[in-house]
């Protein structure tokens, strides 16, 4: 391999780090070239991150795409989209025309619109989606799923078993955080943190509801609960009527959000429909044993390494009985913060580029 070129989906760093190890498990220099920026940075997260790499934004300039091309018909090439964006689209066809080894990294079809749009993004989902990515799906050797292990709808889209690689978002730790192993301490002060905007398809009111079973069954834990969004006037309505013990703290600082991610008991994630939900990764490299939906990708996590537990997607009673069991059962919540090290260790953008650049060649596609 002469070298490895991204056209990315975005300049964020839950991919760049992953890109970045990609490119050194196959011995290639790496180029990126990004259509969207990061959306990280609106909430407080540094674009310097990765300052030392060769990143061009290119966004919708047709044009200018095809003149790095030419620059680099020799290396392969890796589409962090091929479902959006119309420029990156076009171009993944050109390079696969002009002879180039073409993969795919990007997430299966996740339908995020809440009711009573959902059944209209679903029917497109299902009817269009396949027709607009036929040519991609044909031209790709494969795809890296950032979905984890959901295939079922990415075969739905055209894409054979046997191009579906199971993946997920493997960012690095937060800069300026530790790994903080919990102890007695955090059992004994137990305390629960969620972070996300407050959106539907995040379903942050399950948590609020299993908070509101654990207050009847005499159960009260400290529960802080980061950021808002749409939902945020029917959480504080249900704070104040069951008068729960949860603070919900709004929009803080990158360094308190770190400090909490440090120092919290467990961190809750309770995604109803979410391809991954990055929020996770960080929790775990700073040492939060998880509780996640398995309507998250990062269910894989817990399903990978038993650094936590989880619960089906909306299912209130079965959150509130995993967080009843860790604060009246030490030992159990110790066993699962014992496993956190190791998962954040695996989880770690070298390791898991590793293992996909070595299933890579072990496809046999020219890799």
């Amino acid at each position: 391999m002469n070298g490895l070129f991204v056209w990315s989906h975005s300049l964020c760093r839950s991919t760049l780090a992953f890109y970045e190890e990609l490119a050194k498990s196959f011995g290639a220099p790496l180029k990126v070239v990004g259509w969207r920026v990061s959306h990280r940075q609106d909430i407080g997260f540094s674009d310097q991150e990765f300052s030392h790499l060769d990143v061009t934004f290119v966004g919708d300039d047709f044009a200018g795409a095809r003149r790095l091309l030419e620059r680099h018909r020799t290396w392969h090439h890796l589409f962090g989209t091929y479902q959006r964006g119309k420029v990156f689209r076009r171009m993944l066809l050109e390079v696969a025309r002009s002879g180039c080894r073409v993969g795919v990294a990007s997430e299966a079809p996740c339908n995020m619109t809440p009711p009573p749009l959902r059944a209209l993004k679903q029917m497109y989902i299902e009817t269009a989606v396949p027709f607009i990515v036929r040519e991609q799906v044909r031209a790709a050797d494969f795809i890296i799923n950032l979905s984890g292990e959901d295939s079922a709808s990415l075969r739905r889209l055209g894409w054979p078993a046997r191009k579906i690689i199971p993946c997920g978002y493997y960012p690095p730790p937060l800069p300026n955080t530790d790994f903080v192993e919990r102890s007695v301490r955090h059992w004994e002060d137990f305390t629960i943190l969620m972070t996300g905007k407050h959106e539907w398809h995040r379903d942050p009111l399950v948590l609020i509801d299993a908070i509101r079973l654990l207050a009847s069954a005499g159960v009260r834990v400290r529960t802080i609960v980061t950021q808002a969004g749409p939902l945020t006037p029917e959480i504080r309505r249900r704070i104040d009527e069951y008068s729960l013990p949860v603070e919900l703290v709004g929009m803080v600082s990158s360094e308190e959000v770190m400090r909490l991610y440090q120092s919290c008991s467990c961190f809750v994630a309770t995604g109803r429909a979410e391809p991954w939900g990055i929020r996770v990764n960080d929790a775990l490299h700073c040492g939060a044993p998880l509780v996640v939906s398995d309507g998250m990708g990062a269910v894989k996590i817990i399903r990978d390494f038993g650094s936590g537990r989880s619960f089906p997607a909306g299912d209130a009673a079965a959150l509130a009985k995993i967080l009843r069991l860790w604060v009246e059962d030490r030992e159990d919540y110790l066993r699962a913060a014992r496993q956190v090290r190791q998962a954040s260790e695996a989880c770690m953008p070298r390791p898991k580029a590793g293992e996909v650049a070595e299933t890579i060649v072990q496809m046999g596609v020219g890799w």
